[in-house]
């Protein structure tokens, strides 16, 4: 059973999922949300999230283990952690996605912005989510992304 939890920096958890990405050091992860899914007791993704104005958060450092790849993991992290950080006045939501993760996040509901970049050599492209203003149904939680 894949579970959905909010963890924080200095924790068992955090520890633990910090194996998952080896990119962040302590210092570059303060202010963050940190969010995980884990199966059976452990942790098999993990995102962060940086508030970078007052109505946009950025998501970063998505990562899932190998072998809970295609499981729907990395879909539940972004969607559950969406979900978590919608408070009043909260709309927008981002991402830098390399190429071969455009679909996925395609996929969610979020739209490409602008043109490709390097972050550490690799080709990214902006992407963003739009949440509705209003409280939306249960089923449908998203405003299809703008760009």
């Amino acid at each position: 059973m894949k579970r959905f939890s909010e963890i924080s920096i200095g924790s068992s958890s955090f520890d633990e999922a910090r194996r998952l990405v080896l990119l962040y050091s302590r210092t570059q992860l303060s202010g963050q949300r940190h969010f995980t899914v884990s199966i059976n007791g452990s942790i098999v993704g993990y995102v962060n999230a940086t508030q970078i104005r007052t109505d946009v958060y950025r998501l970063a450092a998505l990562s899932v283990a190998g072998d809970s790849r295609s499981c729907g993991v990395g879909r539940m992290l972004i969607e559950e952690s969406i979900e978590c950080l919608a408070e009043p006045g909260i709309r927008t939501f981002e991402v830098a996605a390399t190429i071969s993760d455009i679909d996925f996040y395609r996929r969610i509901g979020f739209a490409t912005v602008g043109t490709f970049f390097d972050c550490q050599s690799i080709p990214h492209i902006k992407m963003k989510l739009e949440r509705m203003s209003e409280p939306s149904p249960p089923d449908s939680p998203y405003l299809l992304a703008t760009s």
